[in-house]
């Protein structure tokens, strides 16, 4: 058990961590307080003042509206399953994560969350798919740290389930 709960950190931690060190995502998503910020990508900064403040409710409501507006935003999707996943509601997680990876399916990031969401959960088999869809995103993009990360996780997830009868 304490290997599991060891992965599910782990995992938690440097899916969050790599997709904020994401260039891409970073220049997309502008300051919550600037004059400019479009209807679309203000909302991840609002949320995160929201949650870092303790105000849950309010930095998810931000983030279902965003959804909302734009139901084909796979990053709102992301963030909501993100935030879920933190309050340990999986199964809310899992439908948000699902949909995100609909949306945008090179996505790494969102595949190897979900996995992690999965194997939370106990469903081992959804949990090594979705991860080796992320190892497989990754090895095709060239990004050797979220390829080496994600297929460590997958390792660890194949060997705890060869040792788990």
């Amino acid at each position: 058990m304490k290997m599991r709960h060891w992965l599910n950190v782990v995992l938690v931690v440097l899916v969050m961590v790599g997709c904020q060190k994401r260039e891409d995502t970073a220049k997309s998503i502008p300051a919550a307080t600037s004059q400019e910020a479009s209807p679309r990508g203000d909302y991840t900064q609002i949320s995160r003042e929201f949650l870092l403040k303790g105000d849950v409710v309010q930095g998810i409501r931000v983030l279902q509206e965003a959804v909302e507006r734009d139901p084909k935003d796979a990053r709102a999707r992301f963030a909501l399953g993100q935030t879920f996943m933190h309050l340990k509601q999986y199964d809310m997680a899992i439908e948000n994560l699902k949909a995100a990876t609909e949306l945008d399916n090179s996505n790494g990031h969102y595949y190897l969350l979900l996995g992690g969401c999965y194997d939370i959960k106990g469903e081992r088999a959804l949990a090594i798919e979705n991860i080796q869809k992320s190892v497989e995103i990754f090895r095709q993009n060239r990004d050797e740290e979220n390829f080496r990360t994600s297929a460590a996780v997958l390792q660890r997830l194949l060997e705890t389930n060869t040792a788990t009868p």
